[in-house]
């Protein structure tokens, strides 16, 4: 995409200090487009400042695992005490707002031909919100082993772009499955549930 650059942001977290930081960064940034990657709210301490920037900005959102997460707490017994307190601040539009955000998000460059000149924008994989795809190994000390690449083409699915572009695994990485390109990307902190 030459020539056209998209801020993409994921993993935000509940995080307000750290995402009002990178958008007063982003102001002075030449870009076109910026779209937020999911995982929004939950694990931080102001996830309803969050939202409300996240919807005054008008920039494209998908939805993550975590916002699943909070529309699914009403009816799951077992969920844990920081999503309880999430979801009890949120009111109904604001669920409806998560509730119809799409789980992909595809840009075709001005005058680029779809999909090969696409980027497609995904929380974790085109298939699935709470999977992963690892192509690249993050620095030591993590649990996390490579993806085989039976696992990552179904994945995939049938998803084709130029790049396809995630957040969810929290550091960047990039590779190719079969031809298709993928790269994640970094979030500012790994969220820590106290």
């Amino acid at each position: 995409m030459a020539g056209f650059t998209v801020a993409v942001l994921a993993d935000i977290h509940g995080d307000a200090a750290a995402f009002n930081a990178v958008l007063t960064d982003l102001a002075t940034q030449p870009h076109q487009a910026t779209v937020l990657a999911g995982d929004l709210l939950l694990n931080g301490p102001h996830p309803l400042e969050v939202l409300a920037r996240v919807r005054t900005l008008g920039a494209p959102a998908i939805q993550g695992n975590t916002e699943q997460l909070l529309l699914a707490a009403r009816d799951a017994p077992n969920t844990d005490a920081v999503t309880r307190w999430v979801r009890a601040q949120l009111s109904e539009d604001n669920l409806a707002y998560l509730a119809a955000l799409p789980l992909a998000h595809r840009i075709t460059p001005p005058g680029g031909v779809s999909p090969k000149d696409d980027l497609l924008i995904v929380h974790a994989t085109p298939t699935d919100v709470n999977a992963m795809i690892i192509t690249q190994l993050p620095p030591a000390g993590t649990v996390l082993t490579l993806t085989s690449e039976p696992e990552a083409v179904a994945l995939l699915g049938d998803a084709r772009a130029n790049l396809i572009l995630h957040g969810h695994i929290h550091y960047a990485s990039a590779g190719t499955i079969r031809g298709q390109r993928l790269a994640s990307i970094r979030c500012g902190r790994l969220p820590i549930r106290r």
